[in-house]
C-alpha cells in the first residue's frame, strides 16, 4: 500500500507543478472490495503548514498518514490520494513561523523542476523515488476491461422490437 500511495503522490505532485498550484491539505484513503463480507474503509487527512507541490514534502506527509490507516488483516483493493485546498502559484502566502527560508524553498523548487525536466526528456520515471518501488505491481485493472467498445454512444447497438 505504501508503494501505491507513494506513486499516487508523485503523480499528483507532478500535476500540481505543471498546473502551477500548491496543495494545502492531503487526504489518503483505502478500502476493501465492496463485495467482501467484512468491508473496511479508512481515510486520513493532514493540513500542511505551508502549501506545497514538492514531492519530498508531500510524500513524507502521505506516508505518515498511510501508517495510520493501513490494516494488515484486510485485502485492500483501492487506495488513493486527494489534494485539497489548492493555491495558485501567484497567490502563495508564506508562513512567518516556517523554518524554510525563501532561499531553501527556491532551491527545492529548482530541484523539482530539474527532476520534471529529466523525466520529460528521458521518459516517465527516469528519475523516480525509492518509496515508489522498483517493481510496481499495483497498476489499475485496465487489463480486465471488456473488448467491447461501448464507451461511445454511436457504438452502442440499436435493437428494434
Amino acid at each position: 500500500m505504501r508503494q501505491a500511495i507513494a506513486t499516487h503522490i508523485i503523480t499528483a505532485s507532478e500535476k500540481l507543478r505543471r498546473q502551477r498550484q500548491y496543495a494545502s491539505k492531503i487526504t489518503i484513503y483505502t478500502r476493501t472490495s465492496l463485495y467482501t463480507p467484512i468491508f473496511y474503509s479508512q481515510s486520513a487527512t493532514i493540513h500542511l503548514s505551508l502549501p506545497s507541490n514538492n514531492s519530498k514534502i508531500l510524500l513524507s506527509s502521505a506516508l505518515d498518514l498511510t501508517e495510520k490507516i493501513f490494516h494488515p488483516n484486510y485485502l485492500l483493493m483501492k487506495a488513493g490520494v486527494i489534494m485539497q485546498k489548492l493555491v495558485s502559484e501567484e497567490h502563495l502566502q508564506l508562513n512567518l513561523f516556517s523554518a524554510n527560508t525563501l532561499k531553501e524553498l527556491s532551491k527545492q523548487e529548482r530541484l523539482m523542476k530539474k527532476i520534471d525536466y529529466l523525466n520529460a526528456r528521458y521518459g516517465r520515471n527516469s528519475i523516480q523515488w525509492a518509496a515508489c518501488g522498483i517493481n510496481q505491481n499495483h497498476s489499475n485493472s485496465q487489463k480486465y476491461l471488456s473488448a467491447l467498445k461501448t464507451t461511445r454512444i454511436k457504438e452502442i447497438p440499436i435493437v428494434y422490437a
